[in-house]
């Protein structure tokens, strides 16, 4: 679903106009910010034709894809299904 949006590598431009979800303009939305804050967003907004509509552990799973694509270092457990748990990491 992810992809027909936000395009097949993720890097934006599916056929639904999605925005990039890695590369530069991800990292320019994103730099400085708390990793809560993107769980918090698609969470809250997506798919954007059922907003809400997962359950945390999918809205986790997209984050760690999403940082994945990102090439973040994985670290030594999952991400956590939780807002509050997520707040310490910031994207650099």
């Amino acid at each position: 679903v992810c992809s027909e949006r936000h395009g097949e590598r993720l890097n934006g431009g599916g056929m639904g106009g999605g925005a990039p979800l890695r590369g530069p303009v991800f990292h320019a939305k994103w730099s400085g910010r708390p990793v809560s804050a993107l769980y918090d967003y698609i969470r809250v907004r997506m798919p954007e034709d059922r907003p809400g509509s997962l359950t945390d552990q999918e809205y986790a799973d997209l984050v760690a894809l999403i940082l994945r694509a990102n090439d973040y270092q994985p670290g030594s457990r999952e991400v956590p299904p939780s807002s509050a748990a997520l707040s310490e990491p910031v994207f650099d």
